[in-house]
């Protein structure tokens, strides 16, 4: 977007008006931040929201226009001057494999996995023809390939359809001989975006003669147009027409209805964009605007009375295939700032770090409806609200159950599986609770519910479909859960239900669905659109202690005080100028299970199952003889920020004039908004 390495580079965050993320990873298998910079690293905050969602973060690196072509022989040779190509019979290979091996140490040290390489500069002129330099390339992509593997085993390289095999800046459009060889090293390959009808055809043909799987090849698809085959709303017949044969597809600048279309409306039209919608939530282009050759310019064609999105062509993923899921449906921005539905912060915000994941089942057209609500969060800025479909009437009748699914699973289950949720403001007609659907493999030895209450209702249950094909009413066993708990925090009410079992522990029974159950006596009348908030939802197959923690240390280095002038509506100090004294600082701390040894440098990736961020938080400290005073009380903390590692910049906090004392604590969150350590404080002289 905008060249890249704009207000997403800013790992603490910032303001969400300013600011582009994708809210559709459940259909995005590869996320590749590109910028026009040499070595383009990916913003951690990306990186964190794509693991989060089971995504691969990739880096790009890229040589162009004439100023590249001094870079393309420097990344070929090495630093080494030893080796030219000024020579014209080389010995031997003159390929050096120095910047390889430092793009494999930055994508190992910053935790992305892998790269999009993209050379768009020719090599320079020389004795030795640009063919040789080609296969000296190729080479070179072998070993950052083969290297990368061994450092990242699940990581990728994936080259762009600029180069050929003779040295020359031409894009092919398809795989081909004239780019097959960089293929053949590599993980896959994005073909540049101008391809006809008939090319999928032939770039499958190709991939399956060279032993290759078809989707190891994306179809370039330039949401912005530039002679894409298909572009802006209707990118999604390039991605059909790929899909025809296998193919996979790559969709560069999706960020167009951020850019291009503006921020006011991002919500809508990037919806419009992967879900598509009725033909009147369009805005209108001109024909100027978007050009697709191809497949046409925009049109209004319709579907079952919508057009289009990706998600129409696209399938969605499961959102975990792990033993663990979590979800507190936060967009990464927000109004407001909320920990376990206490608030935080009110003001706008963005920190996609902070970015949930999102329902991946297709909303079903029923009686009820939900949307992402920014005015109550549980946990960051949002939740889900579920509302009576207008559709129907604000009292229907004709309802008695109705069943949402939000999310499709692939998780194993254990011996015992624990889901988690918060509600508030549920309707007082309505019975709200959570099911989830499992799967039990055919032939199976049947698995036995212990101490089952075996209620007639439940507000939550289990559903065994007989296998993982069937999944009709009449294979469906209702099993309630064992265990119940319930509390109540800031008018959230959080629930927690478990399910154990006995028997056939190590079939590959797998949790296939979870989604929201709502009961309502048929013939009671709702009195409000609003069912209920949903603030948070998790499913656990893990053992059911969890651990305790504790901060052996924290600290505060490089920390500095500015004098500066604030805007006028700040209050005069009392020397009568506008100059005030802004604290900066950073905090950096361990965190360790307890009676665990201590590690100061670094601590076992395995606390990060645990904790899901750390809070920091400042006040001042009052005199000396004010903490003894009997009507004496501190002043309140004031929250600064979050972190997903340990450490946190204080970037300006306003201080007196006068020598003063300030107070910092870091706490420790769960994934249920709950501290797991006593807070660590500590205090710095100003």
């Amino acid at each position: 977007m905008a060249g890249g390495y704009r207000e997403d580079e800013m790992v603490q965050g910032n303001d969400y008006e300013t600011i582009w993320s994708c809210q559709t990873w459940h259909l995005v298998d590869i996320f590749v931040y590109f910028s026009h910079h040499r070595i383009t690293i990916p913003p951690v905050n990306f990186t964190n929201a794509c693991h989060r969602n089971n995504v691969l973060s990739l880096g790009t690196f890229i040589v162009e226009w004439q100023e590249g072509v001094s870079e393309l022989e420097k990344f070929l040779l090495g630093p080494s001057k030893d080796a030219d190509f000024d020579k014209e019979k080389p010995s031997s290979d003159m390929w050096n494999p120095h910047y390889a091996d430092k793009l494999v140490e930055i994508a190992e040290q910053y935790k992305f996995d892998g790269w999009l390489i993209n050379i768009e500069s020719p090599f320079a002129a020389s004795p030795l023809p640009a063919e040789y330099k080609a296969q000296q390339m190729v080479k070179l992509l072998r070993y950052l390939t083969e290297k990368l593997h061994q450092r990242i085993p699940h990581s990728k390289i994936i080259w762009y359809d600029s180069m050929t095999k003779n040295g020359d800046i031409k894009w092919q459009n398809t795989l081909n001989d004239m780019n097959s060889g960089f293929f053949d090293v590599t993980d896959g390959i994005f073909t540049n975006y101008c391809w006809k009808a008939d090319t999928p055809a032939a770039a499958f043909e190709k991939a399956k003669a060279m032993g290759r799987k078809s989707n190891e090849v994306y179809m370039g698809s330039d949401v912005w147009g530039r002679g894409s085959f298909a572009s802006g709303f209707e990118t999604w017949k390039g991605v059909q027409e790929a899909s025809k044969f296998n193919l996979s597809s790559a969709i560069f600048g999706p960020a167009w209805t951020y850019e291009f279309l503006g921020a006011e409306n991002f919500s809508i039209n990037d919806s419009l964009l992967w879900y598509g919608g009725m033909p009147s939530q369009y805005p209108l282009l001109g024909q100027n605007e978007i050009i697709s050759l191809e497949a046409g310019p925009t049109t209004v064609e319709i579907q079952d009375n919508r057009r289009y999105g990706i998600s129409d062509i696209v399938p969605s993923r499961p959102a975990s295939t792990t033993a663990t899921f979590f979800t507190c449906f936060d967009r990464g921005y927000g109004d407001v700032f909320n920990i376990a539905g206490e608030r935080q912060m009110l003001k706008k915000w963005s920190h996609i770090s902070h970015q949930s994941i999102q329902p991946n089942v297709k909303q079903p057209n029923g009686m009820i409806r939900y949307v992402v609500s920014m005015a109550h969060a549980y946990l960051g800025g949002s939740s889900l609200g579920f509302y009576i479909n207008e559709a129907f009437g604000q009292n229907a009748m004709a309802w008695s159950t109705e069943m949402i699914p939000l999310y499709s699973l692939d998780m194993p289950l254990g011996e015992f599986c624990r889901v988690q949720y918060t509600v508030k403001d549920v309707e007082q007609n309505i019975s709200f609770g959570i099911y989830i659907r499992v799967a039990r493999p055919e032939n199976a030895t049947q698995r036995h519910i212990l101490n089952s209450s075996q209620e007639a209702t439940s507000d939550t249950y289990m559903i065994i479909e007989s296998d993982v094909i069937q999944s009709n009413a009449e294979s469906q066993v209702i099993i309630n859960p064992s265990m119940c708990a319930t509390e109540t925090q800031n008018k959230w009410l959080s629930k927690t239900r478990t399910f154990k079992f006995s028997g056939d522990g190590n079939a590959d029974w797998k949790v296939i669905e979870v989604g929201v159950v709502l009961h309502k006596p048929r013939a009671q009348r709702i009195t409000t659109d609003l069912v209920a908030f949903l603030g948070s939802l998790s499913i656990n197959n893990q053992p059911m202690s969890p651990p305790t923690f504790e901060f052996p240390h924290i600290h505060i280095w490089d920390r500095s005080v500015h004098e500066m002038d604030l805007p006028s509506q700040h209050a005069i100090s009392a020397s009568g100028t506008s100059k005030h004294k802004l604290l900066f600082c950073t905090l950096e701390w361990n965190i360790k299970f307890v009676d665990a040894p201590s590690t100061p440098n670094k601590f076992s990736s395995k606390i990060w199952d645990h904790v899901y961020f750390f809070a920091i938080y400042a006040r001042p400290v009052r005199d000396i003889d004010m903490v003894a005073h009997p009507k004496f009380k501190p002043f309140r903390w004031s929250f600064l920020g979050t972190a997903f590692t340990c450490a946190f910049r204080v970037s300006g906090i306003l201080v007196q004039e006068k020598r003063s004392t300030w107070e910092f604590e870091v706490r420790a969150f769960n994934h249920s908004g709950k501290e797991v350590a006593k807070p660590a404080n500590i205090e710095i002289n100003v």
